[in-house]
């Protein structure tokens, strides 16, 4: 991918990737709202490159499944060795 201007980078690097931005507030319970600035991906060519790139331009962040019991509220299915549960 290029931007059109040289791009100087520390040697090992690499110039795409994703940018992962979160707001977290530590008190009695955490809370956070993480978000991949551009998408799923960091190769231009997949469909998920910009998958998130809209939700972070309109700020709407997801909430973190921080504790098992927002974990098990979220879940669709339920799996214990021996046994699958589905909600």
């Amino acid at each position: 991918m290029s931007l059109g201007y040289p791009i100087y980078l520390a040697e090992g690097t690499c110039p795409e990737g994703n940018s992962f931005v979160a707001v977290v507030e530590f008190g009695e319970k955490v809370q956070a709202k993480p978000l991949l600035a551009g998408g799923q991906r960091g190769d231009p060519a997949s469909p998920h490159f910009y998958d998130q790139a809209q939700r972070y331009a309109q700020g709407q962040f997801k909430d973190v499944a921080y504790y098992k019991e927002y974990v098990l509220k979220r879940a669709v299915e339920n799996y214990k060795s021996g046994k699958h549960q589905v909600y």
